[in-house]
């Protein structure tokens, strides 16, 4: 039987994360393919809404679904999830507010057989929330044998999904998505078309991107900022390492100045903080980073992204702010006053330390007492021990003085008791005698007797 059994052929990966409005169009577009044998990976990324229990509907329905639920760690996370489950020859991602055409995996696949190729690229159409077509991806006027190249420079997006990859290009290379990083796609596909040997597309539009009111791709904050110059040293540090940067310089150059002018287009003219950062980071970028990177190099490459350039730092796109020197004044403003609320800061943090100094010092004159104190305090102790030491001889010498004067009592009580023996023998020999000297005599010992009772 298991001979018999067919494998599927490409792991579907969906990660989702509160999309409930959407998902069931985007699930259905799955479930239905006309290519049946496909493994369908739902990574649930810790949604809050009702997505999930959309999800467990859609996996009893239909036994191909592997649903796995994970905290939210954003789609860089959900997307090697998927990966790392996956068991299929071919991956496919596609994010859960966009849908495919029901023959999309079908064509691709068997296009990636009849042709050996290890990724099958399709054309997109961008599309509104209420199914208008807003724009189409054309494939076919920019596609090159260095697809790579032109994936890197941004003239082709570089989106994970409307692909399939081989595996393998994930697994032997090591390639996984940036958890926490915006535009997580831009380190990566070009990655994955450079390590491709053979590559082809499909003319037809069978993905459809939903162009959300609330997607991120139309804000922006001080994050993506930061992002977009860490994607800029990431594809750096790899361009070096593989010893392509000199014959991608180019392609780097417009990726860094189409993103930058990316940037801008999305900056809110109220937000003067996320100006300020923009506006530092291109002077990073012109002075320090990559001093080799000229918008000049465009000039012929790419005139309309060397002209945007120019616009953007002629002109501005603020309502607040006209042009790039204006925008420094009020960035070099704020900087003055910093540094006059810093030095303020020294000034005060000068003076608590001389505090603290003389602190310290009282401190040490102080415990410098307290030593001393202790020291004598030391002596007296050792006195009071000594006294102690002759009071307890002293006492042991009266005790033995007072054992010594018990028996001395002792010994005149049996002494006295002796005596009285003595002098009661005699009595009774006394009186034996009947005569009256005799009786006078005994009279007198009587009395004797009994002074010597009353001396005792």
């Amino acid at each position: 039987m298991n001979e018999n059994k067919i494998l599927p052929k490409i792991t579907v990966i969906v990660p989702v994360y509160n999309v409930e409005k959407y998902l069931e169009k985007c699930l259905d577009s799955v479930i239905n393919q006309t290519l049946v044998d496909i493994e369908i990976i739902l990574v649930n990324d810790g949604s809050t809404d009702g997505s999930l229990d959309i999800l467990k509907v859609y996996e009893k329905r239909d036994s191909r679904i592997k649903l796995i639920s994970q905290k939210n760690s954003g789609l860089s996370a959900a997307r090697n999830t998927g990966l790392e489950a996956s068991s299929c020859e071919y991956i496919s991602f596609i994010d859960s507010d966009d849908f495919i055409s029901l023959n999309m995996l079908e064509l691709m696949y068997r296009k990636a057989i009849e042709e050996s190729l290890d990724i099958v690229m399709c054309n997109f159409s961008k599309v509104s929330e209420n199914g208008n077509i807003i724009s189409k991806s054309k494939i076919e006027k920019i596609f090159s044998i260095d697809m790579y190249k032109t994936i890197l420079s941004g003239n082709y997006t570089s989106v994970a999904w409307a692909n399939i990859y081989r595996r393998d290009l994930f697994f032997k290379n090591n390639i996984n998505y940036p958890i926490g990083l915006y535009h997580e796609d831009v380190p990566i596909t070009y990655k994955l078309f450079y390590y491709a040997k053979k590559i082809g597309y499909i003319e037809d539009v069978m993905y459809f991107w939903l162009q959300r009111e609330t997607s991120i791709h139309k804000s922006i904050s001080e994050k993506h900022i930061d992002d977009v110059f860490n994607i800029f040293d990431m594809i750096k540090e790899f361009l070096d390492k593989n010893y392509i940067y000199s014959e991608c310089k180019l392609s780097f150059t417009r990726r860094i100045y189409s993103l930058v002018n990316d940037l801008f287009f999305r900056i809110d003219s109220s937000n003067i903080q996320i100006e300020k950062k923009y506006i530092l980071f291109i002077d990073i970028l012109k002075k320090n980073k990559y001093k080799d990177i000229s918008i000049e190099e465009l000039k012929e490459f790419d005139n309309k992204v060397y002209n945007n350039y120019l616009n953007i730092m002629k002109n501005g796109l603020c309502n607040s702010l006209k042009n790039e020197n204006k925008l420094l004044k009020r960035w070099h403003k704020s900087e003055k006053e910093e540094r006059l609320k810093l030095e303020r800061w020294h000034k005060s943090e000068k003076e608590e330390r001389l505090k603290l100094e003389r602190w310290h010092k009282s401190e040490k004159e102080e415990r410098l007492k307290i030593e001393r104190w202790h020291k004598l305090e030391k002596e007296e102790r050792l006195k009071l021990e000594r006294w102690h030491k002759s009071e307890k001889e002293e006492r042991l010498k009266l005790e033995r003085w007072h054992k010594s004067e018990k028996e001395e009592r002792l010994k005149l009580e049996r002494w006295h008791k002796s005596e009285k023996n003595k002098l009661l023998d005699i009595i009774k020999q006394y009186e034996i005698f009947k005569d009256s000297n005799i009786s006078k005599k005994y009279k007198e010992l009587k009395s004797l007797f009994k002074l010597i009772g009353e001396l005792r």
